[in-house]
């Protein structure tokens, strides 16, 4: 049975399922055309039945070539099979018996069909179509019956027409569910493999990130540490340099090296090694970078959101602090200022991240905000800055008033 149901509807040949239905039925249709032609030469019908049932035979077979022989199946086809069902065999048995015949039958099992295998939005239309006809049906027979029916010769043959009608309309719908039960099944069968094999290269894909992580968190924790040892031979070699510019430079050099290596030790330590808190890492680079002597202290005020940045972003961020906090105590924190401040901002708009870093220092001159390319820390600070896709500026606030630098650049999320 299976055998002659692939031969049939096509399965295995790639066939969607409302396609092997659509092959079942109409070969079932040119079956029961075949058998009803055969019947009602034996019961004695009119000729013009056995006519209009060879016509449908023939378009039918015309249209189970096209559809399981061709492969082709569109809605044109359902629109085909239902406008020749509607006209063709709504004919034969509306003419055979009127209303009284298997007509209703026939057309409700072809509705319940080609509802199942029509797509979505042509279902209203097609439901719509078949109502018309059955609800048509009963008017004509009502208006016109006793007109263009021929009627039965006994009450044997209008049940053996009856009967034989009835009986195909639930063989066949039976059948239909049976399929879409079948199908349904199988396809459920296989997303459960299919689910089952995603659970484990899911867990798989787990567990190798969890090794990635590990092995992240050993690379920035290997990573701090050779930053940390250059930068103490740096120290070093600084403490021993009798060349002051040579140690200043020294000094600096390690400076910028302690930036990026805090940063691989909060990444280190938290345990995430695509993001680093915002908040954090600038409280640790000014713990070290602001420097506090015996004689004067720096007071901070922070205004920092807690956004994420990634490890490409925290690093030139981190230069850039370095830069503008050692530059802040180089240049503008002379010995006559004592009551010394830093402002930072650091404020989020979910896509920018805004920066602005004042102090109550010696203002910067106006020529070098004009011409800054003489310095090598603003320059640093402006390759950083398009490194980030952003932009920058520098202003002078005033005499002994300070100066205040501006940075804004995307966030880039990971």
């Amino acid at each position: 049975m299976n055998k002659l149901f692939r031969l049939i509807s096509g399965q295995g040949c790639g066939f969607e399922l409302e396609h092997l239905l659509f092959n079942s039925l109409i070969f079932i249709l040119i079956i029961f055309g075949v058998l009803g032609t055969v019947l009602n030469l034996l019961i004695g019908l009119h000729w013009l039945v056995d006519l209009l049932s060879l016509i449908g035979i023939i378009f039918l077979g015309v249209l189970f070539h096209h559809s399981r022989v061709l492969g082709h199946f569109t809605v044109t086809h359902i629109w085909t099979l239902v406008l020749v069902s509607l006209g063709i065999m709504g004919s034969i048995f509306f003419f055979n018996g009127g209303a009284e015949g298997p007509v209703v039958f026939i057309l409700l099992m072809l509705m319940i069909i080609t509802l199942i295998i029509s797509p979505e939005r042509t279902q209203g239309l097609i439901f719509g179509t078949f109502f018309i006809a059955v609800v048509g049906v009963y008017l004509i027979d009502y208006w016109f019956g006793h007109e263009y029916t021929y009627g039965y010769h006994s009450r044997s043959s209008r049940y053996i027409d009856v009967m034989s009608t009835i009986a195909y309309c639930m063989i066949f719908i039976a059948m239909t569910i049976i399929t879409f039960k079948r199908s349904y099944n199988r396809e459920r069968k296989e997303s459960a493999i299919n689910n089952s094999e995603l659970l484990r290269l899911n867990g798989a894909l787990v567990k190798k990130n969890e090794q990635i992580q590990l092995l992240m968190r050993e690379l920035n924790h290997r990573v701090k540490n050779n930053l940390q040892v250059v930068s103490d031979m740096l120290n070093l070699q600084a403490t021993r340099s009798n060349d002051r510019a040579i140690a200043t430079a020294l000094r600096e050099g390690k400076d910028r090296l302690m930036s990026m290596a805090l940063l691989h030790k909060k990444l280190y330590e938290e345990g995430d090694v695509n993001q680093i808190g915002l908040e954090e890492y600038v409280l640790d680079l000014q713990a070290y970078l602001i420097k506090e002597s015996t004689n004067y202290q720096i007071t901070l005020t922070n205004e920092i959101n807690n956004v994420m940045l990634s490890p490409s972003q925290a690093v030139p961020f981190g230069l850039i602090l370095n830069e503008i906090y050692t530059n802040i105590q180089k240049h503008a924190f002379t010995d006559l200022i004592t009551n010394r401040k830093i402002s930072t901002k650091c404020l989020s708009d979910n896509s920018n991240l805004k920066i602005e870093i004042t102090d109550n220092g010696v203002s910067i001159p106006g020529e070098k905000v004009v011409n800054w390319k003489g310095s090598f820390g603003l320059e640093l600070i402006n390759l950083l800055v398009i490194q980030l896709d952003g932009t920058w500026g520098i202003v002078g606030l005033g005499v002994n008033q300070g100066t205040a630098v501006s940075i804004e650049f995307p966030i880039v999320m990971n």
